[in-house]
């Protein structure tokens, strides 16, 4: 039998440090689009002379665990991955809960199980943390965001699981229809698409004699925090700002019912580009952003990402 990728599942539960499980499983069986996180250890051809032309065996490099997540946008389970990008959040509330993530001076590690349930294969990944996040918001598609996993080691193909029976979470997505756009305060009626890009800077490079050819740390580096707005152009007060590198603040949100999710960037400089004219069609104008921290002690942290929701910790 072929494994199924509509079979298959994908664990995801915390360290208790790097590369450690905890002692406790608490894995969880995560929602997700598609999954190229894997670990590639590249054959390398020798140099080696023999006296024939034959080439020798090939010898083996360092492992590297890393690859893409896309997973949807949803109420609960988007928790647990904004957890590994910032860390545990501070939670307000008795239901419904707000728990609030901001930049932090590390990140958590956390293991990945890719479950080929099926065929009951399972293949674990451990010492993971969340590289990149990605998301690009407008339009009529499926609301789904890209992150992207760097990790330490990859577990040989077994047939025991990581842990028997992951706790599932309850779905529900956030949509495209659901999002809206404040720039300095103020709803801005005429966005189109917006998208954000955050790099988290983990330094990959950690190799050390004696590691077996593993990543011994990702420590974090300076985050960078960016994206693009695009909007009808129907006067110049965004392009002006960009001109002028005025200061603002951009808050993308999404809203379901009693649940919430908002990212809010607090310092923001648009980059000067005016609009082109493409055509008779409407005009539309596209402006890069830049997220950073300056002087904001009220949020301190160039990024805040707010969940409500019915979830009372993470």
């Amino acid at each position: 039998m072929q494994a199924k990728g509509s079979k298959s599942k994908l664990l995801l539960d915390f360290e208790q440090s790097y590369k450690t499980a905890p002692a406790v499983k608490a894995g969880k069986a995560m929602p997700f689009n598609t999954c190229s996180v894997k670990g590639t250890r590249t054959l390398q051809a020798a140099q080696t002379i023999t006296g024939r032309r034959d080439p020798v065996m090939p010898f083996a490099g360092n492992m590297d665990v890393a690859g893409d997540l896309s997973v949807p946008v949803d109420v609960r389970a988007m928790g647990n991955w904004l957890k590994a990008m910032f860390g545990a959040p501070a939670t307000t509330g008795a239901g419904p809960y707000t728990h609030t993530f901001k930049l932090g001076e590390t990140m958590p590690s956390f293991g990945l199980e890719k479950r080929f349930e099926d065929i009951g294969q399972y293949i674990f990944c451990a010492g993971c943390k969340a590289s990149k996040l990605s998301m690009s918001v407008g339009g009529d598609a499926e609301l789904v965001a890209s992150i992207g996993i760097v990790g330490a080691t990859e577990s040989a193909p077994s047939a025991t699981p990581y842990q028997l029976d992951p706790a599932c979470i309850a779905f529900d997505r956030f949509q495209n229809f659901q999002a809206s756009i404040e720039e300095n305060g103020v709803a801005l009626a005429n966005c189109t698409e917006f998208s954000l890009e955050m790099d988290f800077g983990l330094d990959t490079g950690n190799y050390v004699i004696g590691g077996q050819g593993t990543r011994n740390s990702l420590p974090e580096g300076v985050a960078s925090i960016s994206g693009t707005l695009s909007a009808l152009f129907e006067d110049a007060t965004l392009l002006n700002k960009a001109v002028n590198m005025a200061e603002t603040s951009l808050r993308l949100s999404f809203t379901s019912g009693s649940h919430s999710l908002s990212f809010l960037f607090p310092e923001v400089v648009l980059e000067q580009q005016a609009p082109a004219i493409e055509g008779p069609q409407g005009v539309k104008i596209q402006l890069p952003w830049k997220a950073y921290f300056g002087d904001d002690a009220v949020n301190n942290s160039a990024v805040v990402v707010t969940l409500t929701n019915d979830v009372a910790g993470y």
